[in-house]
This record gives C-alpha cells, sequence and structure tokens, in this order.
C-alpha cells in the first residue's frame, strides 16, 4: 500500500466530503459543484455522499447474494 492509499484512507474517515471534492479535482481538474450537479459523475458523487452513504437498503441491494436471500424471503420466484 503506497502513501496515496494510506493518505485516501485517513482522508476518507476523517471526513469523506472532503476527500470526495480533492478526489474529484484531482481527477477532473474542476471544482465538485454538489449544490448543482450538471454532468454524470458530479450526480454519482452527490448520490453517494448524501443518498447512499451509511443507507442499510443499499448496502443490501448491492450484494446480489443479498438481494436474492431478500426477494426469496419476500416471495419472489426465481426462474
Amino acid at each position: 500500500m503506497g502513501l496515496n492509499e494510506i493518505t485516501k484512507r485517513i482522508l476518507c474517515s476523517i471526513s469523506p466530503k472532503l476527500a470526495t471534492r480533492i478526489m474529484y479535482f484531482y481527477k477532473f481538474r474542476k471544482p465538485l459543484n454538489l449544490r448543482n450537479a450538471q454532468n454524470f459523475n458530479e450526480k454519482m458523487q452527490y448520490l453517494k455522499l448524501y443518498a447512499y452513504y451509511e443507507n442499510p437498503v443499499i448496502t443490501q441491494c448491492a450484494d446480489k447474494f443479498r438481494v436474492r436471500g431478500c426477494l426469496r424471503d419476500k416471495g419472489v420466484a426465481f426462474v
């Protein structure tokens, strides 16, 4: 694990929003606009930080095996 990876992990644990803004600027060379997200990347970052962050339903749906178990419990039949 290089210095950049260690720095990213520390920064993300301190402030995910700040880390996202820094990484976005580093990659795209323009500031991240979360108040008025216009392009796809800005909208994805907004969802990551505000809609999906530590949401248990999103976490469960991201795992295909847990989704299948949840659907099976709800009575949905698989082909």
